[in-house]
């Protein structure tokens, strides 16, 4: 059987351990609207699933559903995704280690980089 919205949501909520109320204030939504969101009465708006999604610290597609892949190519979006969120607030350093890690050569024990 496959997860909905609600129990997908719910579940990255237990896992950052996020109460209704928390998670309600977080994305800047009611209590009510959580609650019809966990039990699939309502689906969030595209603000809201955005809001979600960061919070969660997911992807708006991982939210939805559409993350059921594991391959290269469902991954590269996403982390296309968040290093552009986080590229401002990394150093020089830590941009380098991530173009390092890129280029290396597969072969190469890269867990250092890391």
């Amino acid at each position: 059987m496959t997860e909905t919205m609600g129990e997908r949501i719910a579940r990255l909520m237990k896992a950052k351990n996020l109460s209704q109320k928390e998670f309600a204030q977080a994305i800047e939504s009611t209590e009510a609207s959580v609650s019809r969101y966990l039990s699939d009465a309502r689906e969030p708006g595209a603000k809201a699933l955005v809001k979600i999604a960061n919070v969660l610290g997911v992807t708006t597609d991982e939210i939805v559903g559409k993350e059921d892949e594991s391959d290269f190519e469902s991954e590269f979006p996403r982390i296309k995704l968040l290093l552009a969120r986080n590229s401002k607030i990394l150093t020089n350093e830590q941009k380098r280690d991530i173009i390092n890690a890129l280029l290396a050569d597969p072969a190469e024990d890269i867990s250092e980089t890391f």
